[in-house]
């Protein structure tokens, strides 16, 4: 490999099918706690913290602006985490934990059955030495239920277990006003305990946002272990609730959440048909999603293999339920970005659920179709016709407070575009068309159409957009936006018979699509970010504190030629049948360098093109970025949560980039660049419904 293995393999020892970690010690923390979580789509527990998080269950809070302006973002949205049902507190011979010193701990989170296992040895204040072993499973198959199993063995020694009182979590949901990353504090609000009306149960509700959730557990014991399982449930909430007013629970709601709790701990089977019902959803996971990595080096093949499982299993855990919600940016794993949901859903993740498991594609797109209303009514603060898709959002309002970097990624809606069309790509199901697809392609062309004006060169240019580049905000005709929005007309436009608009509508989009403006400098031979990039400053060289939104006033970042992520490049990707491959060689010769990587979205999509445009070791080395962001920190907040589009970009670095997959119109092709060293590649895709095998051998990207 062209990049050494950041890892410290006598703590994190290699395995292909589990990620193992051996201490002495509790320093790995909140890092530890977040690489160990383990979650459905639905729950997502971090043992040792005390703490769950339910998808979409969030507290709200008003956004407190410096200044007042129309159509601000008014009011927060965070994602709140109620008690971990899981946890327990031992005392030994009377004597608590607290008072014992623990002497080694050994983790293991298996990606074949699902299932975290933890055993720590410990030493009593006179000497004496016991074990305490704990097992962690969030239900894949029954995403309301987790099951977790609690053994001392102390020679005999008198043992009690209790269940863990965990304070109110509203009180310490993590905050930190210096890095947007991290959630933010909502002011006033939090969790209030209510009545649950059983000894089984615990009822909590939010103060702002009044949605609510239960926990409930049953136990068993064998008298020699105790198996607990857990339910939880919270209120459902669909977008338009915001808007209504209706997102207040009352006592019937409450009832009803009871009900689902104990129905959930009464229906749940015993743990060995729980275990086996794992290890059948995981089978099923591996079969149609693996990807499997042959390297001329044995123990560099075991590290890697682990660590692309690792992502891939975080995919798994992330998407597997996500029901009437999405998928946060960091998963159930943390509460960093508040729990909110990007457009790192629709590029990085789905993707991989489209070409792998494309039911639970199509349940997301169907997701982003319930928050529509809403994204209507978002367009229309904004004086636009349409649909405005929120930049990050839990409910379906903005909940951007910072508009330059936020509201005025309009991208978003042609992302979401696209990845309605690649999964009518990927399947050929053309009913998600009547079921919402059209719509939301005719709503974001009618938002484009609006956005834009025409000038007088002939040509159609969108002004005061942010692209993905967050560090070239409010700029005119940013070459990415402007391409997939034409992109989105033009999809628009394939699906006519399946929405409302008018031939005049359809006509006006086709002229939009065949004139929007983008950007090429004759001089440089490349094509031009937006309208004012060429000609910024470059970036001092002498600046080079990272991230660097955390060293410098967005000011001085704004007026100089700095890229925090790919932008134009993730163009070349998306969009690449509209380049030739000079173009795309040019362009990544030009941009590259500018690129700080600050955002961990950028590692994967630069491997894919410099796979492509042939820089090989320039592609692994960025991919192995991307493979080892969280499991070696390197962006030193995965403390707050994985990072899923990370997860996800792996996936494509491996698939588009150096399998050199690419899908026209249902039509897939490749052109294999493995990098030196990588003996072979493979993995499955699941493209019309059928699912083939795919093999590249080093010899085969070498013809």
């Amino acid at each position: 490999m062209t990049w050494a293995d950041p890892l410290d393999r006598g703590r994190f020892p290699a395995d292909e099918w589990a990620l193992v970690e051996v201490a002495a010690d509790l320093v790995s923390g909140d890092h530890s706690q977040t690489l160990f979580n383990v979650a459905n789509g639905y729950l997502g527990i971090r043992p040792g913290s005390g703490f769950a998080f339910l998808n979409g269950f969030h507290e709200t809070y008003r956004i407190q602006h410096a200044e007042n302006a129309c159509g601000l973002a008014r009011v927060g949205q965070v994602i709140v985490p109620v008690p971990d049902g899981t946890a327990f507190q031992v005392a030994v011979d009377g004597v608590s934990i607290a008072d014992c010193s623990l002497t080694s701990r050994i983790r293991r989170l298996d990606f074949r059955s699902g299932e975290l296992s933890q055993d720590e040895d410990w030493k009593l204040p006179d000497g004496r030495d016991f074990r305490i072993r704990q097992t962690w499973i969030a239900c894949l198959a029954r995403p309301e239920l987790a099951v977790t199993t609690i053994s001392v063995d102390a020679d005999g020694a008198r043992v009690d277990i209790a269940a863990l009182s965990a304070p109110d979590p509203g009180s310490v949901t993590p905050g930190d006003a210096d890095d947007p990353r991290k959630a933010e504090m909502p002011v006033g609000g939090g969790l209030e305990r209510i009545g649950a009306g059983s000894e089984r149960l615990s009822a909590y509700r939010c103060r702002n946002s009044r949605l609510a959730a239960v926990v409930g557990t049953r136990d068993e014991s064998d008298g020699t272990a105790l198996t607990r399982y857990v339910s939880y449930a919270t209120t459902p909430f669909a977008p338009d609730d915001v808007a209504a007013g209706l997102a207040v629970t009352c006592d019937e709601d409450i009832s009803a959440l009871r009900e689902t709790c104990l129905r959930a701990l009464d229906d749940a089977p015993g743990l060995a048909v729980l275990r086996d019902e794992q290890r059948a959803w995981l089978a099923a996971f591996w079969e149609r999603g693996d990807v499997r990595v042959e390297l001329e080096s044995a123990s560099e093949q075991v590290a890697v293999q682990q660590a692309i499982r690792f992502e891939l299993f975080q995919l798994a855990q992330a998407t597997a339920a996500p029901g009437e919600n999405g998928i946060p940016a960091k998963g159930l794993s943390g509460s960093g970005y508040s729990g909110h949901y990007f457009w790192d859903q629709e590029l990085f993740i789905l993707p991989f659920l489209s070409y792998t498991d494309p039911d639970r594609a199509r349940e997301v797109l169907r997701f982003r179709h319930r928050m529509l209303g809403a994204a209507k009514r978002r367009a229309s603060e904004l004086d636009l016709a349409g649909a405005l898709y929120p930049w990050r959002t839990i409910n379906g309002e903005e909940a951007s407070a910072y508009f330059p970097a936020g509201t005025a990624q309009y991208h978003i809606c042609a992302d979401i575009a696209y990845a309605v069309q690649q999964y009518l790509n990927a399947t050929g199901d053309t009913s998600l068309l009547a079921d919402g697809g059209a719509e939301i392609l005719a709503e974001t062309a009618r938002m484009w159409a609006d956005l834009g004006f025409w000038a007088d060169d002939g040509r159609f240019h969108i002004h005061g957009v942010t692209g993905p580049d967050e560090y070239s905000a409010l700029v005119d005709d940013n070459y990415y936006t402007n391409a997939m929005a034409r992109h989105n007309l033009r999809c628009a436009i394939a699906a006519r018979q399946h929405h409302d608009a008018t031939d005049a509508e359809l006509a006006e989009w086709a002229r939009i699509a065949d004139a929007i403006h983008l950007g090429y400098d004759e001089q440089l031979g490349v094509h031009a970010q937006d309208a004012q990039f060429l000609r910024r400053e470059p970036w001092p060289t002498a600046n080079q504190r990272r991230p660097l939104l955390l060293h410098y006033h967005p000011l001085v970042i704004y007026r100089h030629q700095v890229v925090k992520q790919a932008d134009l490049v993730l163009a070349l990707h998306l969009l690449g049948h509209e380049f030739t491959l000079a173009e795309k060689q040019a362009d990544f010769a030009y941009y590259d360098p500018l690129t700080t990587g600050d955002s961990t979205l950028s590692a994967a999509t630069q491997a894919i093109i410099a796979a492509e445009v042939g820089e090989s070791e320039l592609a692994e080395r960025y991919f192995g970025q991307a493979l080892f962001v969280d499991l070696a920190d390197l962006h030193h907040n995965t403390a707050d949560g994985v990072h899923l589009a990370s997860a996800g970009g792996v996936w494509l670095a491996l698939v588009a980039g150096f399998a050199g997959m690419r899908d026209s119109d249902g039509e897939i092709r490749f052109d294999p660049h493995l990098p030196p060293g990588w003996k072979s590649l493979s993995f499955s895709l699941t493209v019309g419904g059928e699912r083939t095998q795919h093999v590249f051998s080093q010899q085969a990207a070498e013809r």
